[in-house]
């Protein structure tokens, strides 16, 4: 089972994603959990109400 394969909101692929991606250091799994999370809260601004259907691309938090 894959868990990480690209959603219509999240391009994993994209260079950004990937960009933002190698910025998560730790020196295990939990570590990396945290810090992804503190990258995450820091950096990108929440979406509140989206359409199911619609696709989410906002660079500009990145």
């Amino acid at each position: 089972m894959k868990t990480l394969e690209a959603t219509p909101i999240l391009d994993w692929d994209h260079p950004l994603v990937a960009r933002l991606a190698a910025q998560v250091r730790g020196a295990d799994d939990r570590a990396r959990l945290i810090a992804a999370h503190r990258l995450i809260a820091a950096r990108l601004r929440p979406v509140y109400a989206q359409a199911a259907s619609a696709r989410v691309c906002d660079a500009r938090g990145l």
